[in-house]
């Protein structure tokens, strides 16, 4: 399984909204910051042409990159809240 990492705080927050757990935040450059997952989702959901959101299975992290750049992806109602927990990890020592 390949790792799961992100320097996207965004992408971060989808993540951990949908489940997945930061196992770790490198902070060696501190320009450059990368979070570190367990796990991806198995599920998540996106929005068809008619916008209802519908369960998708995932296998890489780059399906979840493409619907999210392609304003597809659903967010889920937790999504702000996981947002404050990633920069929380950001500007926690």
């Amino acid at each position: 399984m390949d790792k799961i990492v992100t320097k996207d705080m965004y992408l971060a927050a989808i993540l951990v909204s949908y489940g997945s757990q930061i196992i770790e935040v490198d902070k060696t450059d501190p320009k450059k910051q990368f979070f570190h997952f367990d796990k991806l989702p198995s599920l998540i959901y996106i929005c068809n042409e008619i916008g209802n959101p519908e369960q998708t299975p995932i296998t890489s992290i780059d399906e979840i990159k493409s619907n999210f750049l392609s304003k597809k992806l659903y967010f889920p109602p937790s999504f702000v809240d996981c947002l404050r927990s990633v920069k929380s990890y950001l500007y926690s020592e």
